[in-house]
């Protein structure tokens, strides 16, 4: 069954989307943005932050992970949209979220169990945001988060590479 323009809904951690259809691997693309003026009745609870997304990040393997298409209680939340890493601009802050502010620049990752980046807009824990500094590119941004995620856990958590063990410079 496909989801159509006229059926689209408030969906828990999006405020516009291009929207997969219910069957894992098969998306319909339905542009449909919420207005800012309703951006309070979707989604944003205390410390989301709403960002407009510049730039994402998608890995197919996302569409096989049960995350993507179930909540943290195992029920059926399509349909989803998918893709984690982002990088965009804050638009609005959800009541008590400290550390960011409005029209700036940030990069970082949505939490697996909430729709994800491949849209317009998405509301992202603000825990999982971090600055992005002005000269760094969005898409440079947005390619970040999963991949330096890797990288660090490969030489801290299962390297164990302590401070001081080796010296890496860049080129």
């Amino acid at each position: 069954m496909v989801g159509e323009a006229g059926d689209l809904k408030c969906l828990k951690g999006s405020t516009s989307s291009p929207v997969p259809v219910s069957r894992p691997g098969f998306f319909l693309f339905v542009t449909h943005i919420l207005p800012p003026t309703l951006w309070g009745t979707c989604g944003k609870a205390i410390n989301d932050v709403f960002v407009q997304v510049h730039a994402s990040g998608f890995v197919g393997s996302e569409l096989a992970c049960p995350s993507t298409w179930t909540d943290r209680l195992d029920r059926d939340r399509t349909p989803s949209i998918p893709g984690h890493e982002l990088a965009g601009v804050v638009t609005a802050l959800g009541y008590g979220t400290r550390g960011l502010s409005v029209r700036q620049r940030v990069f970082g990752l949505t939490d697996w169990h909430r729709d994800g980046t491949l849209a317009e807009y998405v509301a992202v824990e603000a825990r999982n945001l971090a600055p992005l500094p002005g000269d760094v590119d969005f898409s440079v941004g947005a390619s970040l988060p999963i991949s330096g995620l890797t990288a660090w856990q490969g030489l801290f958590e299962h390297g164990r590479l302590q401070a001081g063990q080796i010296e890496a410079r860049a080129a």
